[in-house]
């Protein structure tokens, strides 16, 4: 039966409103080289549980990402994420390799127009983001990350390929002198945000690390930090909230309707504060871009595809699954790890984020797939330069999205506008990619029409 306060709950959610939309909390994982060829596979296998619940819960697309760029040219990470986030094309936005910074972009981001939206935005280890992002809250610079992965790692380098890597266009010349002389004051923003939260000083065991591996590492670990404290501040308030609340409805031990709220799911959480306490949850959009698997698969892919145009060697892939036993490191020997191993690791890191309950929007993208050097004996094993590499993944879900639908294929240009539209942000009518309706229920498109402006380049910053 009923206790006096089961029923309290559920009169005090029934005057909530539904706000669950209002507010949207979105999470972007940019993993660089996620290829349907490999995701399906190691999902019918069991092997990523928690990309699976995401794509069975929300809708999937092929993600052409060779609209960034001019016709006939490959798919250039720094071009094409660049145009993910903009909805142009790299012409426009003029980023086109690793070593520009933030302030030769010439197209506002969707961050920036999220900003005057009053929408939060936090960025993780985001190519050309140095030395910061004026609309961001929160940035840890590529540089950054490079640099912090030396500090909690041992970092395992191998022969050329690897030492070029290590020291890519952006750490040379002039630019290189002048990103040394900066830092540590540009690592982050705001600076000395890794000791603001007792990431640093580290004197734990440096652990040896793949320097790709290792700053993606040290970007996941800002990411789950800063998502526990945003979330430990909304708890605070709530715990000064809940007496007042209690004392009024004559609990004169708050920490029944805590405990009661604590039962409560998610969503019912957020009714509860919004609608109640007044403590709602401020709209963010965090975005974090994992690089290593791209310099896996790389390496590697010719494991499970010899020649392009081949099946996918499925049994290789799951012989490689079978292999992992969580995140890999490389004592000398150096190993570049197998294929699919960071596709395993991205998935266990999601899914411990994922169940804080942190975000209710989720997307997964990548920038292009992979396919098989065509010259035999070509360096590197696998190039994403032509034919089905030019198709990466779109992933999303949330209470917006229609669920457990395949929409086909989409472009690049179109997912600024629509991750605009999640926040209920104007989109431009004068970007490369417009909003893509099918990905959203015919309910909330009826109940939030699109909202349209002529331009976003009034967002773009005049000051870095």
């Amino acid at each position: 039966m009923p206790t006096p306060l089961h029923r309290l709950i559920l009169f005090l959610l029934l005057l909530a409103p539904l706000t669950a939309c209002e507010q949207p909390r979105v999470l972007v994982l940019e993993a660089d080289g996620f290829a349907w060829e490999v995701i399906d596979p190691l999902m019918d296998g069991g092997y990523l549980p928690t990309i699976k619940k995401i794509v069975d819960g929300g809708v999937r697309a092929d993600l052409y990402c060779a609209d960034a760029t001019s016709p006939g040219l490959p798919c250039f990470c720094p071009q094409v994420w660049a145009t993910a986030m903009s909805g142009v094309k790299a012409w426009r936005h003029g980023i086109n390799n690793f070593a520009q910074n933030s302030d030769q972009r010439s197209s506002a981001m969707l961050w920036d127009v999220l900003r005057a939206e009053g929408v939060t935005t936090n960025l993780f280890s985001l190519h050309n983001t140095w030395p910061g992002e004026p609309n961001a809250e929160i940035v840890l610079t590529e540089e950054g990350a490079h640099l912090l992965g030396d500090l909690f790692y041992e970092i395992t380098p191998n022969g050329e390929f690897a030492r070029q890597a290590v020291s890519p266009p952006l750490y040379r010349g002039a630019h290189g002198r002048r990103l040394i002389a900066a830092l540590p004051g540009t690592w982050t923003q705001p600076a000395g945000l890794y000791e603001q939260l007792g990431l640093l000083p580290y004197d734990g065991p440096r652990v040896d690390a793949w320097f790709p591996v290792a700053k993606d590492r040290v970007a996941m670990e800002l990411l789950a930090r800063v998502a526990k404290e945003r979330q430990r501040d909304t708890q605070l308030s709530l715990k000064d909230a809940l007496p007042e609340e209690a004392r009024k409805y004559g609990f004169l031990n708050p920490h029944k309707l805590l405990r009661a709220y604590n039962n409560m799911s998610y969503g019912e959480r957020r009714q509860f504060r919004d609608g109640l306490l007044g403590i709602a949850d401020q709209a963010y959009l965090d975005v974090i871009l994992l690089h290593s698997n791209d310099r896996q698969s790389h390496m590697t892919w010719k494991s499970i595809q010899e020649r392009p145009f081949d099946s996918i060697d499925v049994e290789a892939l799951y012989q490689s699954a079978d292999a992992w036993t969580g995140p890999f490191v490389t004592p000398p020997p150096f190993q570049w790890g197998r294929i699919g191993w960071q596709y395993l690791e991205f998935d266990q890191w999601l899914g411990d984020l994922l169940s804080q309950g942190y975000y209710d929007h989720v997307v997964i993208l990548s920038d292009h797939g992979f396919q098989p050097n065509p010259i035999p004996s070509g360096s590197p094993p696998g190039v994403h330069n032509d034919g089905q590499a030019y198709n990466g993944v779109f992933i999303m879900k949330g209470p917006k999205v229609k669920r457990g639908l395949d929409i086909g294929r989409i472009s690049v240009l179109e997912v600024a506008p629509s991750l605009a539209y999640v926040f209920d942000a104007p989109i431009a009518t004068n970007l490369h990619g417009g909003l893509v309706e099918r990905i959203f229920s015919e309910d909330v498109l009826e109940a939030q029409p699109p909202r349209y402006i002529e331009s976003w380049q009034p967002y773009l910053p005049t000051q870095w």
